[in-house]
């Protein structure tokens, strides 16, 4: 689905706020998988206090289609 691009703002307002705090957001090596259709990146990140990997898929296809060719989910 597609928003009015809040929840882009929103990340936008937290990284520059942990940026601003120090935060050091130091990356742990990521990692890359070429599948048949495309590929998927693995992108685990983590400092002192926080912990997340942003998962993406790459189907180059998908443009063809109508439909996002970079597609991502962080958690």
């Amino acid at each position: 689905t597609r928003d009015d691009g809040r929840e882009l703002q929103a990340a936008i307002a937290a990284l520059r706020g942990a940026l601003a705090s120090g935060a050091d957001l130091s990356a742990v090596p990521r990692m890359s998988f070429p599948v048949a259709a495309g590929e998927l990146l693995l992108m685990p990140a983590a400092d002192a206090r926080h912990v997340g990997t942003k998962l993406v898929s790459v189907a180059p296809a998908n443009g063809a289609l109508g439909l996002p060719r970079v597609q991502g989910v962080y958690g």
